[in-house]
């Protein structure tokens, strides 16, 4: 998670970045992410055979809880930083708003990496 979060502030901190780069920084926080699917497995063979449903359904609650509260409360602190320039009926967000909200993403990763 510490990798994950370290590519957040990585665009946090250098503004607009290349496309080759911003895909490059996309693709690694794809491949730290990916070992979150050995939780499942983890659980499922540290666990009973009677156990490792309920094991296994206790990792997804933390899978499914952390993007359930993560995004309705970046999409609210970037309507409260919205200054209310619309376009083609759609609102655009300053940088400052996009920052407020990876800001927020990128301190949940760190507050869940490994001390």
């Amino acid at each position: 998670m510490l990798l994950l979060a370290l590519g957040w502030w990585i665009w946090i901190a250098s503004g607009p970045l290349p496309s080759a780069l911003t895909y490059l920084i996309c693709g690694a926080m794809g491949l730290v992410t990916a070992s979150l699917t050995l939780s499942c497995v983890c659980a499922k063979e540290m666990n009973p055979p009677l156990l490792f449903g309920m094991a296994t359904s206790v990792v997804n609650v933390g899978v499914f809880l952390g993007p359930a509260i993560l995004q309705p409360l970046v999409g609210w602190a970037m309507d409260r930083a919205w200054d209310g320039a619309m376009a083609e009926g759609a609102r655009l967000y300053s940088a400052a708003a996009y920052t407020t909200g990876l800001t927020i993403l990128a301190t949940a990763a760190a507050r869940r990496a490994p001390r």
